[in-house]
């Protein structure tokens, strides 16, 4: 019996941190400036989730060339976070591995929601093109 009250104190303990943590980072998506959105750390981090393959950064590249209006970090960001429920700032507080996935699943969300580019041949999620333009211009510094 004892055992079993302290499994479930452990149980809400953890739901309540998790939940603060969640609405932590939830406010801080709301609080979110262009300015903060331009943290060179975050653009980096998304950067090196990504392929270095010199085919990746032509994508980046054709797409900048196709939607000159977009070839700012911080304007990539702040796009790519708006398809992530807590934001830009959401994804600033998940791991590598877990950002990984994030960005995984922002561009299988296009996809299912036929939001798509055609970039040098290839047919791309338009989240997946931003963040190929993003390591693009993140790397050329």
């Amino acid at each position: 019996m004892m055992r079993r009250n302290s499994m479930k104190r452990r149980l809400v303990l953890r739901s309540m941190l998790l939940g603060a943590v969640l609405v932590l980072c939830r406010s801080f998506a709301f609080s979110a400036s262009a300015a903060d959105l331009a943290q060179p750390g975050l653009a980096e981090r998304v950067a090196r989730c990504l392929d270095p393959d010199p085919q990746v950064a032509a994508l980046g590249v054709g797409y900048l060339e196709a939607v000159r209006q977009e070839a700012s970090v911080a304007h990539l960001l702040e796009r790519i976070g708006e398809r992530w429920p807590s934001g830009v700032s959401g994804l600033a507080c998940l791991s590598a591995r877990s950002l990984r996935r994030a960005l995984a699943d922002i561009a299988l969300r296009d996809f299912a929601r036929v939001d798509v580019v055609r970039v040098d041949g290839w047919v791309l999620a338009r989240s997946e093109a931003r963040l190929y333009a993003l390591a693009h211009l993140v790397r050329q510094v």
